[in-house]
């Protein structure tokens, strides 16, 4: 899946034609543009998906905290939320794209901002509903039919993430 596809889905829920790519070519595709990634990253951020867990050792930065903390650790470019540090009792605060934490090598698992092609298809299928909501007014002019399509994002965002606590023991 791309983000066109994912783009596509939502354009069908909202009874509009498919696009091409996302640029500024067509309305569809300038509202894309603006609206894809912030409501990707908040998703992305709301629930620890397993399909975009990732897990890394980080190295020092050359900068120490001023107070509280021994040590700072650059985040990777892509960690959109950090997971857990170590283990579940060690305390960690982020600060920017930074991580403090009183270790020098800390075992960090956070979500990552993967590829379309790496998404859960039902991650998918929620995420493109929640676009169709939020871009209902832009795209239709309809605002009777936005709470009817947040309840069905709803109901795809709560399956797939029920499917997806299904896979973590």
């Amino acid at each position: 899946m791309t983000d066109v596809d994912i783009c596509n889905l939502a354009l069908l829920d909202l009874g509009q034609p498919a696009i091409g790519a996302i640029d500024n070519t067509t309305k569809a595709g300038r509202a894309f543009e603006v609206g894809y990634e912030p409501t990707l990253q908040e998703l992305l951020r709301d629930h620890p998906w397993n399909f975009a867990r990732k897990r890394i050792v980080l190295a020092p930065d050359p900068t120490v905290p001023a107070f509280d903390w021994d040590n700072r650790f650059k985040l990777p470019s892509k960690c959109v939320r950090v997971l857990e540090v170590n283990d579940a009792l060690t305390k960690y605060k982020v600060e920017g794209r930074y991580l403090l934490v009183n270790d020098t090598a800390p075992e960090v698992i956070y979500i990552e901002r993967v590829d379309e092609s790496e998404f859960d298809p039902l991650f998918a299928s929620a995420f493109a509903a929640v676009l169709a909501a939020r871009l209902c007014i832009h795209m239709t002019d309809n605002a009777s039919a936005v709470q009817q399509l947040l309840a069905v994002a709803k109901d795809k965002l709560d399956a797939a993430k029920a499917t997806n606590a299904l896979e973590v023991p």
